[in-house]
């Protein structure tokens, strides 16, 4: 009976909670280089405490010398456990063990660095506003904080004594000036009124320069062309040749070089995103700069017949043209085109025997950069 009662006295304090009071309570221990487990187990046997290892496998393995009389259990279990880097907490009545983390002491704060003593006047003179607001000057001149470090605050917007005016826009140009290189695909209806038994076939030419536009309305402009253009045709004569050759001429072969100066209007008549279809109407004059005439025989000899033929050359010419271009942009400065264009020329080519009228029709086609 007494051994029942015994055994069951014993299970109500290992049962029973761990309080506070049983950490506080003195012990005298002596362990030399055993293992921490080995340690806890006769600690928990000896004075009845519950711990929970976790999962510290290798700390418990941590070989532990201490030697303690009439220590706090508290302060004994903060020593064995610090050596294997662990520390503890009481939770639910069991010494539960923990990693040791240790804490970072805060660091000295660092003193306030003192407000400049300089006044807000000083630092006007050290960094001095320009002259152009003297209003603003003197009034920062005479503050006067009334402690150290103050905040300037306006009380008003600041009035400056001079304003900037504003750049006036630059006005977009009225004038447009552009380089052009135009090639005469065919040309057609050079007439001859003498004599009957010729024909004329003209070649094909070229001509290069500055135009120059002036814009008269929304659709409107007006042009100026300085251009060198090259004319060339050929004369074929139409006589009953014998079989013998008897050196007589077959044809000329004629190139002309002139500076021309066309004037005129540009309407634009349709357009459709990047093309557009123009009409042109106006004058045109030229100087003669350039004649070559070469004449074949039909023994094939050729003959230089230019020194002869340049007196019955016009040096001046004038003639009406008109015509319509269509023009595609390439990008905002460069563009094609191609367009026919009639020409009559009011004065004639060739005068004397050979009397020449130019009245031609040019399919032109070429490209233009606009500056």
């Amino acid at each position: 009976m007494k051994r029942a009662v015994s055994l069951y006295a014993a299970l109500l304090i290992s049962l029973t909670p761990l309080s506070a009071q049983d950490l506080r309570q003195r012990v005298s221990l002596r362990f030399s280089a055993q293992p921490l487990e080995a340690v806890l187990q006769q600690i928990s046997e000896r004075y009845q405490v519950r711990f929970s290892y976790g999962d510290h496998p290798s700390a418990l393995q941590t070989r532990i010398s201490l030697e303690v009389k009439e220590e706090p259990l508290q302060r004994v279990l903060h020593l064995l456990l610090k050596q294997a880097g662990l520390t503890y907490k009481v939770i639910g009545g069991t010494v539960v063990l923990r990693e040791q983390i240790g804490e970072v002491p805060p660091s000295p704060a660092s003193p306030q660095a003192s407000p400049p003593q300089s006044t807000v006047a000083e630092s006007a003179s050290r960094y001095p506003i320009p002259e152009i607001l003297p209003g603003l000057q003197k009034r920062v001149a005479d503050f006067r904080p009334a402690q150290p470090g103050m905040v300037l605050r306006l009380p008003e917007p600041v009035k400056l004594d001079h304003t900037l005016e504003p750049l006036p826009a630059k006005p977009r140009s009225a004038y447009t000036l552009a380089p052009v290189f135009s090639l005469d695909l065919a040309q057609y209806s050079l007439e001859s009124e003498y004599p009957l038994n010729q024909e004329l076939h003209p070649r094909l030419g070229l001509s290069a320069g500055l135009a120059g536009y002036r814009k008269l309305g929304p659709s409107l402009e007006g042009e100026v062309l300085l251009l060198y253009r090259t004319r060339g045709y050929t004369l074929r004569y139409l006589h009953n040749r014998a079989d013998v050759p008897l050196g007589i001429p077959v044809k000329t072969e004629v190139g002309l070089a002139y500076l021309e100066l066309p004037l005129g209007l540009q309407m634009g008549l349709w357009q459709h995103g990047l093309l557009q279809v123009q009409g042109t109407l106006g004058v045109s004059g030229s100087y003669l700069l350039d004649s070559r005439e070469w004449t074949l025989l039909d023994d094939g000899r050729m003959f230089d017949t230019g020194s002869m033929q340049l007196q019955s050359l016009s040096p001046f010419l004038w003639a009406l043209r008109g015509g319509a271009k269509l023009s595609y942009t390439m990008s905002r400065r460069v563009l094609l085109f191609a367009g026919p264009t009639y020409q009559y020329t009011g004065s004639k080519l060739k005068r004397g025997t050979q009397q020449i009228r130019l009245m031609e029709l040019s399919i032109r086609s070429g490209i233009q950069f606009r500056l």
